[in-house]
């Protein structure tokens, strides 16, 4: 079964508050304090290069920008359509573009623009195919459009409609007490009794390793104890070429019940949190992150990102989250 990360015109959550958006070159998310973040990269031919922006929602919000390369040299110089906009002094093979060198792609984004970094007999180019999506988008998300802080659909409309930012979300783990684990091998007795209960939280397209009869000597299952009351079990349930996936199942200490079926995608357990990292082909190998954190008594979601396009970056240039927390034990 191969798990793969969809490549989304346009997804917004069920709460409406998170956004994610590809076109062509260029991808964006906002996440739930309404921060948009929109990411360019080269076309495919080209040296791999990438710049992120970043806006807060709200009127005084101030957009910022990186430019990030695979092995920078200490410095290159930006041209927009062939002229000079200054040095960029990069550490760590990244840079941060100046609030001039900001406005002036905001204004030349509303016509083809040429994006390059020079050095010495180098040259790197941002495609343009995407940029003027991606910021109405983002105007549009955040409620902009004909105010004078859109990004690029400016205008002399009031304010009083663009929305505002909001406050970084706490996650607690609460009421979870580390102990040791229990592993299993698929094929102990152990293992087998516990396989039908598990069955009733989820199927066999999402969980198909539960329904095979002959199991990997190497996979195993796991219980972890979250407090005096609960457990929660990892079993895998798929594998794929570059991915896998393991259920997560929150019981009673007892074995008895299911509680929660948090996941069938997840990749670890640590500290009362649950991680799910998924690789998406292309260039690279783009990643999807899920994070779940316990508190108190559910796992509830505490962190979501993606990177639709990697462009010769591992995992991509930059996260995109469409879901931030501040977790805290």
């Amino acid at each position: 079964m191969q798990k793969m990360i969809v490549l989304a015109l346009s997804l917004i959550s069920s709460s409406g508050y998170a956004l994610s958006f590809s076109h062509l070159d260029w991808e964006m998310a906002c996440d739930n304090t309404h921060t948009c973040r929109m990411a360019g990269y080269q076309a495919d031919t080209t040296a791999p290069v990438s710049i992120l922006l970043s806006y807060p929602a709200g009127t005084e919000a101030q957009l910022t920008g990186r430019v990030q390369l695979l092995d920078a040299p200490p410095q290159a110089y930006l041209t927009l359509n062939a002229q000079p906009y200054g040095v960029l002094q990069f550490h760590n093979n990244q840079a941060d573009l100046t609030a001039k060198q900001l406005q002036q792609l905001l204004v030349t984004a509303r016509k083809n623009t040429r994006i390059e970094l020079r050095h010495a007999t180098t040259t790197w180019r941002v495609s343009d195919r995407g940029l003027t999506a991606v910021l109405l988008k983002a105007d549009e998300y955040q409620k902009r459009v004909g105010t004078n802080s859109a990004l690029l659909a400016k205008g002399i409309k009031s304010s009083r409609q663009v929305r505002r930012a909001l406050a970084l979300p706490s996650s607690r783990i609460h009421n979870y007490r580390r102990a040791k684990a229990q592993h299993y091998a698929l094929n102990s007795k152990q293992a087998k009794a516990l396989a039908p209960r598990l069955k009733q939280a989820t199927n066999s397209e999402d969980c198909p390793l539960l329904w095979q009869t002959q199991q990997q000597t190497d996979n195993q299952l796991s219980i972890y104890p979250i407090n005096a009351k609960q457990v929660l079990v990892e079993r895998p349930c798929w594998q794929a070429a570059y991915n896998f996936g393991a259920g997560m199942w929150l019981m009673d200490k007892n074995l008895s019940t299911v509680q929660q079926l948090v996941t069938t995608s997840g990749t670890s357990f640590s500290a009362g949190q649950i991680f799910s990292y998924q690789k998406g082909r292309g260039l690279g190998d783009c990643l999807s992150i899920d994070e779940w954190a316990f508190t108190g008594q559910r796992f509830k979601p505490s962190y979501r990102a993606v990177s639709l396009q990697c462009k010769g970056f591992q995992g991509g240039a930059w996260k995109l989250p469409t879901l931030i927390t501040q977790v805290s034990h």
